[in-house]
């Protein structure tokens, strides 16, 4: 029997489970494994090939989402420093950027947000962070002119900007009118 679209058969062929609990290490087990334990087995986990979205960490045999990655959170199973060594050969794809300290990587929405998620605080740096940026589509820049939130978090009750722009009474009385700040 084959397996439903996004689910893959564990090694008996018994079961089918959601591809991405596949060789996902102990860090999503949900009760959704192989029975037969093939789903965190170690030699069927190195020939196997992640889901699209996912990537092999460094030990060979272990698959996380690509954006946790090399992105300073340890995903994957083993020492850090090996994953840190791996990450300075690996590229960060399209929806990331390299920290400077060479081994880290942040989502781009991310850089210049604010919010420092490189270790060494360099998706915050001010030469990068400039006026002339472009945010994201679907975010919107503060009037700092730097920082870009979602739309939707403007007038949301909860300041997102570092300025609070987004909360300023000046634009949300004005029936959520943020055209002028983009």
């Amino acid at each position: 029997y084959e397996c439903p679209a996004g689910l893959v058969k564990c090694k008996d062929g018994l079961q089918c489970i959601p591809a991405f609990f596949m060789c996902s290490g102990d860090v999503f087990d949900l009760g959704l494994e192989c029975k037969d334990g093939s789903d965190n087995d170690t030699d069927h986990c190195s020939a196997y090939e992640c889901p699209v979205f996912f990537a092999k960490c460094p030990n060979g045999h272990q698959c996380v989402h690509q954006s946790m990655i090399c992105s300073g959170e340890q995903m994957c199973d083993g020492e850090s420093e090996d994953e840190q060594q791996f990450c300075k050969t690996r590229s960060c794809g399209d929806i990331m950027s390299k920290c400077d300290n060479g081994y880290q990587c942040v989502l781009n929405y991310k850089t210049c947000d604010g919010v420092a998620d490189c270790a060494d605080s360099s998706d915050e740096n001010p030469d990068l962070c400039v006026e002339n940026r472009i945010c994201p589509v679907g975010m919107v820049k503060c009037e700092d002119k730097v920082q870009c939130i979602y739309e939707m978090q403007f007038c949301s009750k909860y300041p997102d900007c570092k300025d609070k722009s987004d909360e300023s009474p000046e634009i949300c009385t004005k029936g959520n009118n943020i055209s002028f700040i983009i």
